[in-house]
């Protein structure tokens, strides 16, 4: 099993499965910490391996999973209209209504809950 102190430090446990993964190859280029990766990607730099790119689809897979399970339902995703095609109740909780004056823009394609 793998534990992780921080994102560069990592303890193999039970110790004796350290040999496992001593000879893998590291394919992935290190960085000092994600602080100092996002900094140099700022600089122009190398683009960060947790670059929106990457993260922004697989945060929207998490959402949608935690939402399929809320719902208790397979979901039909619409990704260009931000929508549940098969779950109309799915719509108050991907989006709300704000307060007057604390409104976000919407964009053309999505259309406002209510």
């Amino acid at each position: 099993m793998l534990f992780k102190r921080s994102t560069t430090d990592w303890i193999v446990t039970p110790a004796r499965r350290l040999k496992q993964f001593s000879d893998v190859s590291k394919t992935i280029r290190r960085v000092p910490n994600e602080d100092v990766e996002w900094m140099e990607a700022c600089k122009g730099g190398a683009k960060p391996l947790s670059s929106f790119e990457y993260s922004g689809p697989l945060t929207e897979m998490v959402l949608l999973g935690n939402l399929a399970v809320r719902l208790g339902k397979k979901i039909d995703w619409d990704a260009e209209a931000l929508k549940a095609t098969n779950a109309p109740e799915a719509d108050e909780l991907i989006r709300r209504e704000y307060r007057k004056g604390w409104n976000l823009p919407v964009p053309k394609t999505v259309s406002r809950v209510g």
